[in-house]
């Protein structure tokens, strides 16, 4: 009930819902039926608490109702916090913290366009892309063989302009949700297998599941021993695709050239 809001609680309406009471009541004797779903007050100030949230229920028009979807699937993510009791209500909110959020709800968005705009093989076109314009790195081949592979890289010492790392095979991957199948991982051996190198890498969308993760080093691990030199799977995820992306359109934005072939053939 502060004017300027300072705090708020979060309830959901149950039957019977809105109900009347006679007698001489604030808010004209109307009554919701509600059970309360974070019993602490939230401050608005709360690190769990955004920006935009934080505008959305302090703003006069709103204190009726929350429009936003973002902000009401924010209040969504502060009931499970409550019901798990991870909800920090000590914690102020930093400016490095509205940051770090900014940060986070950007790149989610942009993996999302990424794996919209660039279905299944066009994927491979596209890590190309990231490759050619990320410095250090050449590639060589953009032919899929049947072996494992979408590309064939280089790695460039970045001191001497030589060839530091050839024929690195890439695989390229685009998965949405939770990524438990183990393609991916056969993929990398058949690279590893059929190059007789040590390192693949492995471009993947998609949230990478403890299992998935425990799976490839296993699979690495095994190839090493089986192999008798030491096996590496090197992996590109979401994230580290999404800030690639990003040094690109800084590269188109700012006009500068992409890396030039310097190294020898």
């Amino acid at each position: 009930m502060e004017q300027p809001i300072e705090r708020f609680v979060i309830a959901e309406v149950i039957d019977p819902g809105y109900d009347f009471v006679p007698g001489n009541l604030e808010d004209f004797n109307h009554l919701l039926n509600v059970r309360v779903l974070t019993h602490d007050p939230i401050s608005i100030n709360a690190k769990d608490v955004g920006l935009a949230l934080k505008h959305d229920l302090s703003k006069r028009g709103h204190y009726y109702e929350i429009y936003p979807e973002a902000s009401i699937q924010e209040l969504d993510r502060l009931v499970d916090k409550a019901t798990s009791r991870t909800l920090n209500l000590d914690a102020i909110r930093t400016d490095e913290d509205n940051r770090d959020r900014t940060f986070k709800v950007a790149t989610e968005g942009l993996i999302r366009v990424i794996s919209g705009h660039w279905p299944t093989h066009s994927f491979e076109k596209f890590c190309e892309m990231l490759c050619e314009s990320t410095e250090y790195i050449q590639v060589k081949e953009r032919k899929d063989h049947g072996k494992g592979w979408d590309l064939m890289v280089r790695l460039i010492n970045p001191l001497t302009g030589t060839i530091a790392l050839d024929d690195i095979p890439v695989q390229c991957k685009n998965y949405r949700g939770n990524v438990t199948s183990l393609v991916p991982i056969d993929d990398l051996e058949r690279c590893i297998r059929n190059t007789g190198g040590t390192l693949a890498l492995l471009f993947i969308l998609g949230e990478l599941s403890d299992e998935f993760r425990g799976n490839l080093q296993k699979r690495q691990e095994t190839l090493s021993k089986e192999l008798e030199r030491e096996i590496s799977f090197e992996v590109i995820d979401q994230d580290r695709i999404a800030e690639l992306y990003v040094c690109y359109i800084s590269q188109r934005l700012g006009g500068r050239p992409g890396p030039t072939d310097s190294a020898p053939d």
